[in-house]
């Protein structure tokens, strides 16, 4: 979880997205949480009409990718805006925000941000997107998951991943199982 800030900066816009309130401010989301506005993931399928000042271009499998602050984008050429979007797998990207959760699974390290997760590729010195592997667990996810039910039983989507709660330990954890 990202720290917490007792008031938006000004210039903040405020919009709703899948009945959730957002709030936004030079490339940051956030979600009024308790009083507090807390940063949260970009919602999927979200449009600007103007990206955050400093984002970057990354040209990939004939596309182009629109990145700033740990959120990609898309642009939708017919309606000239932006798309927010999952990272593409394999795209490759030379840093990551400072609030990455640092996962290691079966002898792997995964980085996890906003969402998303990546590996480092260290011969390249960058952060490879890629899907988790099943098994992989995080200690939270964004805030507006999708619940779905498969094989009997509740489970939450978020960016293309489906992960189990498990709450067998100390703390509720989430587990990737597809």
């Amino acid at each position: 979880m990202h720290k917490a800030l007792p008031t938006l900066p000004p210039g903040h816009k405020r919009f709703t997205w899948r009945k959730h309130n957002y709030y936004f401010h030079q490339g940051h989301y956030y979600w009024n949480i308790n009083g507090a506005y807390v940063r949260v993931g970009a919602p999927v399928g979200y449009t600007l009409t103007v990206l955050p000042p400093g984002y970057r271009i990354f040209h990939w499998m004939n596309r182009d990718y629109f990145y700033y602050l740990g959120v990609f984008y898309q642009l939708d050429e017919q309606k000239r805006n932006y798309v927010v979007i999952t990272p593409p797998d394999g795209i490759e990207i030379d840093d990551l925000p400072q609030e990455d959760e640092i996962v290691q699974f079966n002898g792997a390290t995964f980085h996890y941000v906003l969402g998303s997760f990546y590996r480092h590729d260290p011969g390249h010195k960058r952060f490879v997107a890629t899907h988790p592997p099943r098994g992989l667990v995080v200690k939270s996810i964004p805030e507006d998951y999708e619940i779905k039910e498969r094989d009997n039983r509740e489970v939450l989507v978020c960016n293309g991943v489906v992960f189990e709660v498990d709450e067998s330990g100390d703390e509720i954890v989430y587990r990737v199982i597809e």
